[in-house]
């Protein structure tokens, strides 16, 4: 306690609020302007930080009206202490997912009780806007955390919120729009899924889209995890996850070369091909097959926008035959590869 007591002296009180998604990367900006003495900007989805201050990324991304996704991935070279300032509804949501490996703390101030100093550490802080909430992140330390930002119409609008069941914590509150603030430990699922969004970087073309998906599977297994389950009947343990993880990337690293078979791959791991595949498909959403599709896609989409030619495209993202991989293509953008440059270039 005494160590907080000594930083609060020296640290930057930065002030910001989420009464509105799309307006949270302004408001930090002003905080750190008027905190830091020098002007903070937003350029595109980011906050600019001069090299003094901060160093990584601060990103926000409106993927739905009411749904946004705020990654924090930087290190700042200064204390700084961030202060939500409440506001007299609780319209917005925020879930913060924090993988920084030291114990952040946490002050929390609600209607009916008052938390100081709560770790948040290996935690899912959800709160409202009504609640008075403000965290601690010294200098020289990674942060690593992923917020979602949600209006309560949004939320309410796309899952079946059951007040009455037992095991539905704090259905009611959101129901009726009083102040809610708990904390969740973070599963293996989260943990994994929020590390992705935090390394993955996907074409600016693709951002929106990219974000989105990983926002409404993060929001599935947190709603999920307050109903007291997890999301589907699959377990995952450490080492099967690891053995996954391993071989996702080092197929991403040689994405040119013919997938492995899937009863390699999962002779590899120590699985039989049905445990590999319902594993690979817990933690990502998509079968093995329909995963590597997409990033190939994807990929070869942001070569074609530099002007890459069709065939090296195709045999870049492992297409050895290029009317398969216009067959493809066509599919998802319903547009040829040669059209779909074509359009790039004149944008």
């Amino acid at each position: 306690m005494l160590f907080w007591m000594i930083i609060l002296c020296n640290m930057l009180n930065v002030q910001y609020n989420i009464a509105a998604c799309d307006r949270i990367l302004h408001d930090m900006a002003a905080g750190f302007s008027a905190a830091y003495g020098r002007n903070i900007y937003v350029k595109g989805n980011r906050l600019i930080f001069p090299k003094t201050l901060a160093d990584g990324r601060l990103e926000c991304y409106n993927v739905d009206k009411g749904l946004a996704l705020l990654v924090i991935d930087c290190t700042f070279f200064e204390d700084i202490h961030f202060i939500r300032i409440p506001v007299s509804n609780n319209d917005f949501h925020s879930i913060a997912f924090n993988l920084v490996q030291f114990s952040l703390m946490v002050n929390c101030r609600g209607k009916e009780k008052q938390l100081i100093g709560e770790s948040w550490k290996d935690k899912i802080l959800y709160s409202s806007t009504e609640v008075n909430l403000s965290w601690k992140a010294p200098k020289g330390i990674p942060m690593k955390i992923v917020v979602l930002l949600l209006s309560r119409e949004w939320l309410v609008g796309h899952y079946p919120f059951d007040p009455t069941k037992s095991n539905a914590l704090h259905h009611k509150a959101l129901l009726e729009g009083t102040s809610i603030e708990f904390t969740l430990d973070l599963n293996l699922e989260i943990l994994l899924l929020t590390r992705e969004i935090i390394n993955e970087m996907p074409p600016a073309f693709l951002s929106r889209l990219f974000y989105k998906g990983y926002a409404m599977r993060l929001l599935a297994l947190t709603v999920a995890k307050t109903e007291g389950h997890s999301q589907g009947n699959t377990i995952l343990k450490y080492r099967d996850v690891v053995h996954v993880v391993n071989v996702r990337q080092k197929i991403e690293n040689h994405l040119p070369e013919p997938l492995p078979v899937l009863d390699d791959l999962a002779k590899k791991c120590g699985m039989s091909r049905s445990k590999f595949a319902t594993i690979f498909k817990a933690m990502y959403g998509k079968s093995y097959l329909q995963f590597f599709q997409d990033l190939r896609i994807a990929k070869a989409a942001a070569l074609l926008k530099d002007g890459h030619e069709i065939i090296d495209t195709a045999n870049a993202v492992g297409f050895g035959n290029q009317s398969h991989f216009t067959r493809v293509f066509k599919s998802y953008f319903n547009l040829s590869p040669k059209a779909y440059r074509d359009a790039a270039r004149k944008r």
